[in-house]
């Protein structure tokens, strides 16, 4: 190791604030989208995935990716939302997902059927981040249809949804919940009441 100690201490402990305000971040979106008639899709409050606690994995002992899945049978049936902070690449996505600062993305996938939130499909909330290289981050969307995806792809990860929009913002913009409100959440919801139309 070398940092001094006090300087690695003080490190661990900003990486712990970091968590901290992205839960804010998620727990005050969830706030906003349940107060427009969406509900989150999971049956638990689970925010992270895809890390491990074991000796032999140490790379994947911080959360790569924080994020929360919503629905609202009301507003827009078979519509799986999500928004996600996409904070380092896996260890081993250093390939294929080429951050260059932590983003908040958000998007959206039509199913016919909504599919219970597992982790066959908790990865899609990284999907932004594979879109592009670099992912853009200045609120542009960007549509993936399943049917422009390889069968052998599509049937590898069990992709069940026909539609996958989504987009993202530098972390550092969300500075509080009016700039997450426009920058995010209101796109958001937007997106899918014009796709619907």
């Amino acid at each position: 190791m070398n940092f001094p100690g006090a300087e690695l201490l003080a490190l661990l402990q900003d990486v712990r604030t970091l968590y901290s305000e992205v839960a804010r971040l998620l727990s005050t979106g969830e706030e906003l989208l349940r107060e427009r008639g969406w509900r989150g899709a999971a049956s638990d409050s689970a925010a992270t995935a895809y890390y491990s606690t074991g000796l032999d994995n140490p790379k994947q002992w911080m959360a790569s990716e924080a994020f929360r899945f919503y629905r609202s049978d009301s507003e827009a049936q078979g519509v799986l939302a999500f928004v996600s902070v996409l904070l380092i690449p896996h260890a081993g996505d250093w390939d294929k997902l080429k951050l260059k600062e932590p983003l908040v993305t958000a998007g959206w996938f039509q199913y016919a059927q909504i599919p219970t939130i597992t982790t066959s499909v908790q990865w899609h909330s990284r999907w932004h981040g594979y879109s592009a290289t670099p992912p853009s981050s200045d609120g542009t969307w960007i549509e993936t249809l399943a049917e422009e995806i390889e069968e052998a792809e599509r049937s590898r990860y069990k992709y069940g949804f026909s539609c996958a929009r989504t987009f993202g913002r530098p972390l550092v913009q969300i500075v509080g919940p009016a700039e997450l409100d426009s920058l995010i959440i209101r796109p958001l919801l937007e997106d899918i009441g014009r796709a619907r139309r």
